[in-house]
């Protein structure tokens, strides 16, 4: 990979930074890993830098750390991780070049007998005074009218963001007239854009929320703000009425209400709010609860969590449609090429079409169709499946049977093993081939983030908890 791919590479949006860290050049280039490992060595014998220093390091070419711009400083800057770059002083005290300073201080010496004129009453008193004659206060940045002129200044740029964001016009974002200009919650007129209600009038609060978390349809008509109904919710709802022409209810079992019930498919769908589904809220075995609950009444619950809807939506939407046989497409394995997949490959295919993403693996087969991946199993070293998955919306009948008695004959393993999430799947699939249930595992947790559930503890003591893993076990004799 040359560095302008590389570049390019670490400047796609990969959902949060994941192939930008160490362990995702670990896992999709490891070549280029090693290269950027073996440069550090090289020059900055092992010292402890972070992964972003490393990068910026081995791409610019730099064999030693920076020094101290300022004149006869000699000590090495700092690495600002938030801007990729060094800095060019090292402290805020070369920033301000002392010779600078100094003549500065000397001026005011020679002026007025000490180094700041501010410590002087006069030229304090002086300064109030104008300020007084001016604002009406001692302090500009105390007036009423620099205040309401800075919020108003403020609002405007809102105005002007929003608009572009929502690809409006001008005009069609404007603010309602409020008398009191320091009351925070101001209220806005949106226009020509829900196809429905022609204009509505939402917050700036609840409209940067909306947006913030790619709320579909942020119309307050469709959604008002105090429905009890999420608007993440009403968007599958609207999804499988308008999409997938099917009705939807509610639906309760022991007082136990599903939000979303299709009767034709006896399939329910949960939607729970990362927040108000924490441990703050929810017994630690709550959400398996209700998945055992389901099982027992022929209930295939699926179970999604607020982060998944806003950031993988189209896989979300996929799994809805495996679960309701939707599927825009379906082919058969029988019509498909089976081989083996690099990592790279299968990771991207994984990164696409996958709820948890690429990862690690040491077996990765695939089914192609007309010379396109439609299909990914990836095992580790001693036959665990650790992910499958399909092309979004497309069924492959038959590719789980297909791919494991590929493996079977290719590798001839004395056992193969499987994790499923119960939250979305019962293992039907592997039941019906022949694998045998070893134990359904407790639930297991995530830390609640603003945006999505992350297994690293930011300070954060809220625990995201799910319905556990059910364990399958295949004991293969030749053939499935």
């Amino acid at each position: 990979m040359t560095k302008e791919e590389l570049k390019t590479y670490l400047s796609f949006d990969n959902k949060g930074g994941r192939k930008g860290g160490e362990r995702g050049f670990i896992q999709y280039i490891p070549d280029v890993h090693q290269a950027i490992v073996n440069h550090h060595n090289q020059y900055f014998n092992n010292r402890k830098f972070i992964w972003r220093q490393k990068i910026y390091n081995y791409f610019n070419d730099i064999t030693e750390v920076p020094k101290c711009k300022n004149v006869g400083c000699d000590r090495e800057v700092n690495f600002q991780k938030i801007w990729n770059e060094y800095s060019t002083y090292c402290s805020i005290k070369c920033t301000h070049n002392q010779d600078c300073w100094n003549k500065s201080k000397q001026t005011s010496l020679d002026t007025y007998g000490v180094d700041n004129p501010m410590k002087l009453n006069n030229i304090k008193e002086k300064l109030d005074k104008k300020n007084i004659e001016l604002y009406g206060v001692k302090r500009k940045l105390l007036s009423d009218d620099y205040l309401n002129d800075q919020k108003e200044k403020n609002i405007l740029k809102i105005i002007q963001t929003y608009t572009k964001k929502l690809k409006l016009n001008d005009g069609d974002v404007i603010l309602l007239e409020n008398e009191n200009l320091k009351k925070i919650k101001k209220e806005l007129l949106v226009k020509n854009l829900c196809e429905k209600h022609g204009e509505f009038i939402i917050n700036i609060n609840n409209l940067r929320n909306r947006v913030y978390y790619g709320v579909e349809n942020i119309c307050t008509k469709c959604h008002p703000i105090d429905s009890h109904n999420s608007i993440a919710e009403d968007e599958i709802k609207n999804f499988i009425v308008n999409e997938l022409n099917l009705n939807v209810t509610k639906h309760k079992i022991k007082n136990k209400e599903i939000d979303i019930f299709i009767p034709e498919f006896n399939v329910g769908i949960e939607f729970n709010g990362n927040y108000w589904h924490s441990d703050k809220f929810k017994d630690v075995n709550y959400h398996q609860n209700k998945t055992n609950l389901c099982e027992k009444n022929n209930i295939k619950l699926l179970q999604i969590f607020e982060d998944e809807w806003l950031n993988k939506k189209d896989i979300i939407k996929s799994i809805i449609r495996s679960k309701l046989d939707c599927y825009e497409d379906i082919i058969n394995a029988k019509d498909c090429k089976i081989n083996n997949v690099d990592l790279i490959s299968s990771n991207e295919f994984l990164e696409n079409n996958h709820i948890d993403g690429g990862c690690n693996s040491e077996i990765q087969i695939g089914l192609y169709y007309n010379h396109e991946l439609v299909f990914v199993m990836v095992m580790n070293i001693v036959f665990e499946i650790i992910r499958h998955t399909s092309k979004l919306n497309t069924n492959i009948v038959g590719g789980v049977d297909v791919i494991l008695k590929n493996i079977i004959y290719q590798y001839k393993p004395k056992v193969i093993t499987t994790s499923i999430d119960r939250r979305l799947s019962q293992g039907k699939v592997f039941i019906n081939l022949g694998f045998n249930l070893v134990e359904d595992t407790k639930p297991n947790f995530k830390y609640y983030s603003r945006k999505t559930r992350s297994r690293i503890n930011e300070n954060n003591k809220l625990k995201i908890y799910d319905s556990g893993l059910r364990i399958l076990k295949l004991l293969p004799h030749g053939s499935i």
